[in-house]
């Protein structure tokens, strides 16, 4: 009796996302190159461009304006086994190595330029000799197994930021303490094959310095408790609760302050006739909810609620300004005009 070969279904996986097929950039500059070799000092952008950026913006680079690493995700990535990246080519020794070997190469053939074309021949061949390598570790492992030790993404990790303070204008996956690290669909799904979930709960958000800022995880979330934003700002947005909110009049049309009370807490009960009068005060501006966390635990949950009674103030477009502890009615008024705007 023949027996049947199961074969293990690779956790990695394909994942269509809407974007600009940049990696015909590539095909025309390995080709228009090879006619007109000064064309080739073009490479110099895709060297230094993912470096700098990565300073302030951590490799987003990689993730949204590299050729080669659009034609992974949007081309390989459809063919490719997508089995585990090898642990070794992340090791520091493997990518120190490769930053000295591709730079001594470089050095080297530089040496023997004579003029500017020559020189932009060398930036070709560099960059035509690693796309065939990359082009064969997607088809051997998994579309981005390149960029896992590319020597110029290796350096764009080194000065990536990796702890706040962070820069203006750095993005971070953000991850709802909700999240249960059940499903997994973010490290599924991640070119990279992170761990994004890793982070859950945490104001920064997802800081690992190889994180290309993709926003894959966060549409692949079956839940929608992951959000790529600024992380130098701790606003949260009424998004991330909106699947909690059924039931409650709620509309997103004008600013919302919630009230996160117990029936219990003699705190929330003083502050209850407060806010009642505030929202006779600004009746048709502003609209109050109240959250008891005994009944609705899964959105007290879900906001992390740790202290009672807490506020959230939530403008028009959804951002929230929390507040923890009881406030006296010209606190409220303040936050109420504030929110309106």
């Amino acid at each position: 009796m023949e027996q049947k070969k199961n074969k293990k279904k690779n956790f990695h996986r394909h994942f269509e996302t809407k974007g600009l097929p940049l990696y015909w950039i590539l095909f025309a500059y390995l080709v228009i190159a090879w006619f007109y070799p000064v064309i080739g000092l073009l490479a110099l952008i895709c060297m230094i461009g993912p470096v700098l950026t990565s300073i302030w913006r951590g490799r987003y680079w990689c993730g949204h304006v590299c050729p080669r690493g659009s034609m992974y995700d949007r081309l390989l990535s459809k063919y490719s086994p997508h089995r585990p990246i090898p642990k070794f080519v992340r090791t520091f020794g493997v990518r120190l190595f490769m930053v000295v070997f591709i730079f001594t190469m470089f050095g080297i053939q530089l040496s023997f330029a004579k003029n500017w074309g020559d020189v932009g021949r060398v930036f070709w061949t560099i960059i035509l000799i690693t796309t065939i390598v990359g082009i064969v570790l997607s088809f051997i492992y998994a579309p981005r197994t390149w960029c896992s030790f590319c020597p110029m993404g290796t350096i764009s990790r080194w000065v990536a930021p990796r702890k706040e303070p962070l820069p203006k204008g750095f993005k971070s996956v953000h991850v709802s303490s909700a999240c249960q690290m059940k499903c997994k669909s973010c490290a599924r799904v991640c070119p990279m094959q992170l761990t994004p979930y890793d982070s859950r709960g945490e104001a920064a958000g997802y800081l690992h310095p190889d994180c290309i800022k993709c926003g894959k995880c966060t549409l692949a979330c079956p839940t929608k408790i992951m959000k790529l934003r600024n992380s130098n700002t701790n606003m949260e947005n009424i998004k991330d609760y909106q699947q909690y909110l059924r039931g409650y009049d709620y509309t997103g049309k004008i600013p919302v302050i919630i009230d996160f009370y117990a029936t219990w807490c003699g705190p929330c009960q003083g502050m209850a006739p407060l806010l009642k009068r505030l929202a006779q005060d600004y009746e048709d501006r502003i609209k109050v909810l109240k959250v008891d966390v005994d009944k609705n635990q899964a959105l007290a949950m879900a906001a992390r609620i740790q202290s009672i009674p807490t506020l959230f103030f939530i403008t028009k477009d959804g951002d929230i300004e929390r507040q923890v502890g009881a406030l006296p009615y010209q606190e409220l008024t303040r936050l109420a005009e504030r929110i309106i705007g």
